[in-house]
């Protein structure tokens, strides 16, 4: 199955919206991505996460993860 990469924006204790962002596998191409909504004003960069899943629940999980390490 290919491995999807997952944008997610948090604030303290809550994930409060995710999409999913290109399906390229080069990370640069997301990083672009992620550039792209900072730029644009979107989202700020401290409140920004991605992480790389199969589907969007391994995603959640994955950046609930690493949000309360």
């Amino acid at each position: 199955m290919t491995e999807l990469y997952w944008l997610f924006v948090y604030e303290p204790n809550e994930l409060c919206d995710f999409q999913l962002l290109d399906y390229s596998p080069r990370e640069r191409e997301v990083q672009l991505s992620k550039e792209d909504y900072i730029r644009c004003g979107v989202y700020a960069r401290e409140r920004m996460l991605i992480v790389s899943a199969d589907n969007s629940s391994s995603a959640r999980r994955k950046a609930i993860q690493l949000l309360v390490r």
